[in-house]
């Protein structure tokens, strides 16, 4: 099994000390396996602890998008604009996925976004690490996180 750096960010995202053994075996890796993933996290930006002994854990625990929480959380009337919303670790652009998947009323939300265009790509912190910023793409509108957190709460027009 090969093992994203999306499946270890969950399985580090409570902050607790995991092994490299049992994060191995969790896995189907090696422990040498298991540092070399450690090493991608680090390269995405999260801060990733290392103690002999106690294992690796995240500086922070770390909370993912959650596609059925935020479909929970929208408004009726967000709800029933939003035929789909797809959550993405990362992304090229979610404008340009978005118009790739045209579909009326398709959204798509990522942690990063690579190609961030409009208010996202002139925010004043361009060094977004994941779980710091949400950037997404709404009926083909590229939207800043308070944009877009604005829309889904209805309180924000595109």
């Amino acid at each position: 099994m090969a093992l994203s750096s999306l499946q270890l960010v969950a399985a580090l995202a409570d902050g607790q000390f995991h092994t490299g053994d049992a994060l191995g075996l969790r896995f189907g890796v090696s422990k040498g396996g298991i540092w070399k993933a450690m090493r991608k996290l680090e390269g995405l930006g999260l801060d990733v602890h290392s103690v002999r002994g106690k294992g690796y854990r995240l500086s922070e625990p770390l909370t993912l998008l959650n596609a059925e929480h935020i479909r929970a959380n929208l408004p009726p009337s967000r709800r029933a604009e939003l035929s789909g919303l797809e959550l993405l670790p990362q992304v090229d652009s979610t404008n340009a996925h978005l118009l790739r998947q045209a579909q009326a009323g398709a959204g798509v939300v990522g942690d990063r976004d690579d190609a961030a265009r409009g208010l996202a790509a002139r925010a004043p912190r361009l060094d977004v690490e994941v779980g710091d910023g949400v950037t997404g793409s709404a009926h083909g509108v590229s939207l800043s996180a308070t944009r877009l957190l604005g829309y889904i709460r209805g309180r924000a027009s595109l």
